[in-house]
């Protein structure tokens, strides 16, 4: 897993990048965002508890929907599938700060991989997958 918690960080690990985390990443910078950003390359081998103490989180815990008791629904905000990687954000409270997580879709596929296959559809009017 590699953790980008702020635009130094970001800038360093572009060079390293593969094509869809490197344009996403260079996006978040073009877009004045990266000081409100904290983004995670989650790769096959990145367990769950490795994410949950980076983040303090798991992306895999589901939340009731307040107004329907019909089921579960996902805690992110936004679930991108970007054709070979997931993207996944988690907006934190009124101040416009977020995780992003990039997750690589592969085989295995791993829980989070999972998850995000279930939930998620290929979304070609995303920017990323022009």
């Amino acid at each position: 897993m590699l953790s980008l918690i702020d635009p130094a960080a970001m800038i360093a690990a572009l060079p390293t990048l593969a094509p869809l985390p490197r344009r996403r990443v260079q996006e978040i910078l073009d877009g004045q965002l990266a000081d409100m950003t904290h983004i995670l390359i989650i790769g096959p081998d990145d367990t769950e508890a490795v994410i949950v103490a980076e983040i303090g989180f798991s992306p895999l815990k589901l939340e009731r929907l307040q107004f329907s008791d019909s089921g579960l629904e996902p805690a992110w905000d936004v679930l991108h599938d970007h054709g070979g990687w997931f993207e996944l954000a988690f907006c934190v409270g009124n101040s416009g700060f977020a995780f992003v997580l990039l997750v690589e879709d592969h085989e295995p596929p791993t829980p989070l991989v999972r998850l995000c296959r279930a939930h998620s559809r290929l979304d070609l009017g995303h920017p990323s997958n022009r």
